[in-house]
C-alpha cells in the first residue's frame, strides 16, 4: 500500500517524516507531523510529494542507478515552475545601479525595499549605498579586481552593499 498521510502536530514546525507501515517489500506509508500554525499544509504536501517522487526512484529494481541520476524534481513540479516563469520580462540593457537612479529622482519617497526587518525608500537606499561606497569601501582597499564576498541573511540590508559595489565598481 503506497500512500502519504499528513497529521498536524502540537510542536513547532515539521517534526519528522517517518516510516510507519511496511506491508510488503514494494511499499511503505509515511506520516509527517507538523504544526499548521507554523507550516502551511500545502507546503507539507509538496514536501511529501517530493519525498515520494525520490523514494519511488530509489526503490526501482534497477540497482545500477547512481544517486546522481535521481531526479529530485518531479514532472508536476517542473510544470509548476515553468508556469511561474511563463512570461519572461523584456531584457533591460542597463546596470542595476543605473536603474535605481530614475526612481531616486522621480519618486524618492516611494518604497524601494519592503522586508521583514524594515523598509527603505529609494532616497534612503541611495543615501545608504552612496555613503557605504564613498566613506568605507575605498578606505578598506576595495577596488577593481578585488574579490569581496558578501554573506547576508535575507534582509533589507542585503541590498545596500550590493548596490554600493555596483555604484563604485561598475
Amino acid at each position: 500500500m503506497q500512500g502519504i498521510q499528513v497529521i498536524t502536530f502540537e510542536h513547532l514546525g515539521l517534526q519528522n517524516i517517518q516510516q510507519i507501515n511496511e506491508d510488503s517489500r514494494d511499499s511503505f506509508m509515511a506520516t509527517a507531523s507538523f504544526d499548521s500554525r507554523v507550516i502551511d499544509g500545502q507546503l507539507i504536501q509538496k514536501i511529501l510529494h517530493q519525498f515520494e517522487h525520490i523514494m519511488q526512484q530509489l526503490c526501482l529494481e534497477d540497482s545500477s542507478q547512481k544517486m546522481s541520476e535521481i531526479e529530485t524534481i518531479s514532472t508536476a513540479d517542473k510544470s509548476e515552475i515553468w508556469s511561474w516563469n511563463s512570461s519572461v520580462p523584456a531584457k533591460v540593457n542597463a546596470f542595476v545601479h543605473r536603474l535605481i537612479e530614475d526612481p531616486v529622482r522621480s519618486h524618492p519617497e516611494s518604497p524601494a525595499i519592503c522586508s521583514w526587518d524594515g523598509n527603505l525608500t529609494f532616497r534612503e537606499l541611495d543615501a545608504l549605498s552612496s555613503r557605504l561606497t564613498h566613506h568605507h569601501l575605498a578606505g578598506l582597499g576595495v577596488g577593481l579586481e578585488v574579490m569581496v564576498p558578501l554573506c547576508f541573511e535575507k534582509s533589507m540590508w542585503t541590498i545596500v552593499p550590493m548596490l554600493a559595489f555596483c555604484m563604485n565598481f561598475i
